[in-house]
């Protein structure tokens, strides 16, 4: 093994994109487990929470959205940079100083009530240090980067960029760590006594607020732009298709999150209302994970991370870590359901003080999953936007009658406004829980709706006089296919593409030996010409080189 070896480019410019192999892939298997405990910790922060409030929401993103932070900087380097962990010493080191950083900030994630008071308890100085050794590894990384990479003069410019990005939100970060350790160690300026003290988890929520506005100066407004070889000469590509693949590992370890925590419970399963309120978060968080995967693009070029700067931006900075908290708190309030809180009310003894704390409780559980599940609904929405742009998906709104997309359209708004109110209406836990998934199927049954009111052009075979057989389908046609992959989670000939062949740009010349195959066992009058198209688009995608790009001719 040797003592260090230099950080390669992971991708080049124009070449084609391959996943890392099995022997690479293991270590961010192991990495992505530390944060299946992290999940868990920050759905008991809600969980262990006396009430319900905005301080608790306040605590729940402050220390979940660094988290995820920790996860995306990784993410960022390994779709751009590899160092090969386990060939040399240093970065092995480095990579086992990252999983402890990682799993020491995961592990003291804790209740509000602990957090807030660091004179009494060390786990929020100890989260706050964890974070920004993570961080301060990743600008390490990076600065090795700008003076030992192999690769493109871009990579360098990329480095230094990311660097001066990551520097305000670790000062942020800094901060924390020293506010929690003087009030740890009995430094603070605090009042006297072991109050409260809300400094050090104000700052870490500001290290993430900090992160998208420099982000998106970055990525947007001051992201290179000009010709191509100028853009390449400054910047390198990123690995879509690794991060694609990395993404939907994150995604199942939260809807993952939600099934542990109907699984993970202590309640009275042998009741009606335990299996009512179990089999509902079940088919729920199904549901919900089958909405997510099918409005998926198959192909990286299809991607959010592909489409644009802005819709690279909205992704990864704003619609993941939403996202990602909002499944662990409707997953914990499936919890909270399962608690065999609610015949409460049929208990004549009960003290009228804690009649009424429990009361507020259900009540506050209730407003946190018609919330949650609201926020997570609109998600769903917004992920496949950010996929399609808003220009394709009106360009394929135009399929359907204004009457049913008018009436589509209301259901989705009524659908949203009903689940975010439904807590005014109704708090008893098995209520709640076929309301939200009542909510998902209606959901689920609009995005198939589309498939059934879309107006499709359907070809009809074409002839010439010349014996030409044009098999190309009209654009309507093709655009009602797209919408049909993406949009209805439904198998169209768009989403077939990952069950073919990737490479087409020898179609031609295996047609070609068809055709020789042909004429040496037949007649060769009576062989079939295949002559291309001449206005196909070039091989440049798979999705332009299908065979019914081609017009065969009798002879």
């Amino acid at each position: 093994m040797k003592w260090w070896s230099n950080p390669k480019q992971r991708q080049r410019w124009h070449s084609s994109e391959i996943l890392p192999s099995d022997t690479d892939d293991w270590g961010q298997i192991f990495f992505d487990l530390f944060f299946v405990g992290g999940a868990y910790n920050l759905g008991n922060v809600i969980k262990n929470s006396e009430s319900l409030d905005t301080r608790t929401i306040l605590y729940f993103m402050a220390t979940g959205f660094p988290s995820i932070v920790m996860w995306h900087d990784k993410l960022y380097y390994d779709a751009r940079f590899t160092t090969r962990p386990g060939r040399d010493v240093v970065h092995l080191i480095m990579e086992i100083f990252q999983f402890c950083c990682v799993g020491t900030a995961l592990s003291r994630i804790r209740s509000v009530e602990v957090e807030s008071h660091p004179c009494n308890h060390i786990d929020m100085f100890e989260f706050a240090m964890a974070v920004f050794l993570s961080s301060l590894l990743t600008i390490v990384r990076f600065v090795e980067v700008v003076f030992f990479v192999e690769g493109d003069p871009g990579a360098r410019e990329v480095a230094k960029r990311v660097i001066f990005v990551k520097i305000l939100p670790a000062l942020f970060l800094l901060l924390a760590t020293v506010e929690s350790g003087r009030s740890s160690f009995g430094g603070g300026d605090h009042d006297e006594g072991c109050d409260a003290y809300e400094k050090p988890i104000l700052y870490c929520i500001s290290s993430w607020i900090c992160r998208l506005v420099i982000d998106y100066f970055d990525k947007v407004l001051l992201s290179p732009k000009g010709r191509r070889k100028f853009i390449e000469e400054i910047s390198v590509p990123m690995n879509v298709h690794f991060c694609m693949h990395r993404v939907g590992e994150w995604m199942l370890l939260m809807f993952g999150e939600s099934i542990m925590s109907l699984v993970i419970v202590e309640g009275d399963n042998e009741s009606l209302d335990h299996n009512i309120k179990f089999f509902a978060g079940i088919l729920s968080v199904a549901l919900l994970a089958k909405l997510h995967f099918k409005s998926e693009p198959g192909h990286n070029e299809d991607h959010a991370l592909s489409r644009s700067r802005s819709s690279n931006y909205l992704y990864t900075t704003w619609l993941i870590p939403i996202y990602s908290l909002a499944l662990i708190a409707t997953g914990i309030s499936y919890k909270m359901f399962l608690y065999n809180h609610g015949n409460y009310k049929s208990n004549r003894y009960l003290a009228e003080e804690d009649y009424a704390q429990m009361e507020e409780r259900e009540q506050n559980t209730a407003n946190l999953f018609s919330k949650s599940l609201t926020l997570v609904l609109i998600c769903t929405d917004l992920n496949f936007l950010l996929h399609q742009g808003t220009r394709a998906f009106l360009d394929q709104i135009e399929l359907i009658p204004k009457g049913r997309c008018f009436f589509l359209f209301l259901c989705n708004v009524f659908l949203l406004i009903f689940t975010a109110m439904s807590a005014t209406i109704q708090n008893d836990p098995d209520n709640m829980a076929l309301f939200g998934l009542a909510a998902i199927l209606l959901k689920y049954a609009l995005r198939r709706s589309f498939k059934s009111w879309k107006q499709i052009d359907t070809p009809t075979p074409n002839i010439d006089d010349d014996g030409i057989l044009h098999r190309k389908g009209t654009a309507a046609n093709k655009a009602s296919a797209v919408l049909s992959s993406n949009i209805l989670g439904t198998d169209s000939e768009d989403d077939n593409y990952q069950y073919e062949i990737e490479v087409y740009e020898t179609v031609e010349a295996t047609l070609a030996k068809f055709e020789i195959a042909e004429a040496q066992e037949f007649n060769p009058a009576q062989s079939p010409i295949i002559i291309p198209d001449s206005t196909a688009p070039p091989n440049t995608h798979p999705r332009n080189n299908n065979h019914s790009d081609y017009q065969i001719q009798l002879s």
